[in-house]
């Protein structure tokens, strides 16, 4: 049972707490969508803060540095400078918990998200009280994996009813996996080169047609000014069209047996450089000269 004074004093600070919750989420959320990062927020509940105070680490209320809670959760940890960045431009800092700082044992595979603990900064015309201003709120830095990882073992291992060492163990495992997927993310062009690469009909055909385009815009015969912005997709949809367009193509690419953006007809029916702006809306109208 909470007791009245916790529930009162709860009661009290909710209005600033809510007031704080609002600003760093405004202010958070307009930088995520900013950035292509995704968000989430949320409020300690008095059960939560009770069972902070219980821990014995907290004398005061304004100790605690996480009432007001929200992650940024981005791609890969490359993003982390800029988004601690933002942060320290943004808020008064307090202090910031980096894992690249903190003490961890290479055996041990548990959260460590970079966290950053700060206030509202006070401003000439901001107008804030000191409650709002005393009122310190965490910002933690998570990678999309690691936000994964945390939002659904949260409940199942460290909010559990029970105790149960196969539930702990199993976070730790998932983590461990969370770090692996990470570190690939991190050295992505590194870690692919010692795979062995194998033939697949259609990938040897999208690279076929990057190659002919590449080389007529090197030649100049297709202008660099629309060359497209995304190849990957671009290939793509010339193979998707050049397999519904023809029937048999789809046979003959398996076999290899034909690669039409070799073909020297190809290149004698494009339209001379100067002549593109009025014949091809866009780069995908090239589809038309298969």
């Amino acid at each position: 049972m909470i007791p009245v004074q916790i529930t009162q004093k709860f009661a009290m600070k909710k209005p600033y707490v809510d007031y704080v919750a609002r600003y760093v989420k405004s202010t958070v959320l307009a930088f995520c969508e900013r950035n292509g990062f995704a968000y989430s927020s949320r409020i300690k509940s008095i059960e939560s803060l009770m069972e902070k105070i219980e821990s014995g680490r907290f004398q005061k209320w304004s100790e605690m540095d996480d009432i007001v809670g929200c992650s940024i959760i981005v791609p890969g940890r490359r993003e982390e400078p800029n988004v601690l960045k933002f942060l320290d431009s943004t808020f008064q800092k307090f202090r910031v918990n980096s894992r690249a700082k903190t003490k961890l044992d290479p055996s041990i595979f548990r959260f460590d998200s970079t966290r950053f603990i700060g206030t509202i900064k006070a401003t000439p015309l901001s107008g804030m009280s000191e409650e709002v201003l005393g009122i310190r709120f965490e910002v933690q830095v998570r990678t999309a994996f690691e936000h994964a990882w945390a939002v659904t073992t949260h409940s199942l291992a460290y909010k559990a009813q029970t105790i149960d060492w196969r539930n702990l163990r199993l976070a730790a495992q998932m983590k461990a996996s969370v770090e692996q997927l990470d570190n690939l993310v991190e050295g992505y062009q590194q870690s692919k080169k010692i795979i062995p690469e194998q033939k697949w009909p259609e990938v040897e055909s999208k690279k076929g047609i990057e190659k002919f385009f590449r080389e007529q815009i090197s030649k100049g015969l297709i202008p660099s000014e629309i060359a497209p912005h995304n190849w990957s997709k671009f290939c793509e949809d010339v193979l998707e069209v050049l397999l519904r367009i023809s029937p048999g193509f789809r046979h003959r690419v398996e076999k290899k047996l034909e690669t039409p953006w070799q073909s020297s007809k190809v290149s004698s029916t494009l339209p001379a450089p100067k002549d593109f702006q009025e014949v091809l809306p866009s780069f995908n109208t090239l589809l038309a000269y298969f």
